[in-house]
C-alpha cells in the first residue's frame, strides 16, 4: 500500500475538541502509576482532588493524539509509534475543553524496504483562548512510500550529564488493562 505523499502534506485537523474532568485526569494519573501510597504527599495532588488536583503532564499526549497519520492511505497494522516530544506552554488545568490542530509536517522515504517516517505536530490549546496551552510533535514509521528521501529533522542531542530526577516505580500487572480506560484502545500488552 503506498502512501499518498501529496495529499498527506495537505491534511489538517482542526477544530477537534476533547473534553477531560478532574475524575478523568486523576484515573489518568493511577493508570500510569501514580497514588500506589496513599500516604505519599508529592503522589497525592495527583489522584485527589482535596487542595487542587495537579495534572501529570504526559496525559497531554493521551488527550491531543489526532491520528492524522490515518489520511497517508497507510496500513496501520505496519505502523510503528517513534518518538514523541511535549511542549507545556503552561501547565494544565485538571479540567477543561481542548481544541487541538494537527497537521502532517512531512514525509520522508528511508530507502528500499526501509519504509517512511511521518513526522506530525499537534497544537492545543484550552477551548476559548487563541494562546497555545501545549504542542506535540511526533514521528512514527510507516512501510509503504513513493514520496521524496530529504534530510531528516535533527535528532535530540542527549545530555552528557546526569538526568535531572529518576524516579523508579514499579509497573503493576493490570496497569495496562487500568490504562486502557483512559480511551487508548490501541495498545497491545
Amino acid at each position: 500500500m503506498a502512501i499518498v505523499y501529496d495529499d498527506g502534506l495537505k491534511q489538517k485537523i482542526t477544530g477537534q475538541r476533547t473534553v477531560y474532568t478532574d475524575t478523568d485526569t486523576m484515573l489518568h494519573a493511577l493508570s500510569i502509576g501514580l497514588g500506589r501510597d496513599p500516604l505519599n504527599e508529592k503522589e497525592l495532588p495527583f489522584v485527589f482532588e482535596q487542595g487542587g488536583i495537579r495534572v501529570a503532564p504526559i496525559m497531554a499526549a493521551e488527550l491531543a493524539r489526532g491520528y492524522i497519520a490515518r489520511g497517508l492511505n497507510l496500513d496501520m497494522t505496519l505502523v510503528r509509534h517513534g518518538q514523541q516530544r511535549l511542549k507545556l506552554h503552561r501547565p494544565m488545568p485538571p479540567s477543561d475543553a481542548l481544541i487541538s490542530e494537527s497537521r502532517i509536517v512531512e514525509v520522508l522515504d528511508r530507502g528500499a524496504g526501509k519504509g517512511a517516517l511521518v513526522y506530525s505536530e499537534t497544537v492545543v490549546s484550552l477551548g476559548g483562548e487563541d494562546q497555545p496551552l501545549l504542542t506535540l510533535d511526533g514521528t512514527i514509521f510507516a512501510r509503504g512510500f513513493g514520496g521524496p528521501a530529504g534530510p531528516t529533522p535533527a535528532v535530540h542531542k542527549i545530555p552528557d550529564r546526569a538526568p535531572d530526577i529518576r524516579h523508579v516505580i514499579e509497573t503493576r500487572a493490570d496497569q495496562a488493562l487500568l490504562y486502557r480506560l483512559n480511551g487508548d484502545h490501541d495498545r497491545q500488552f
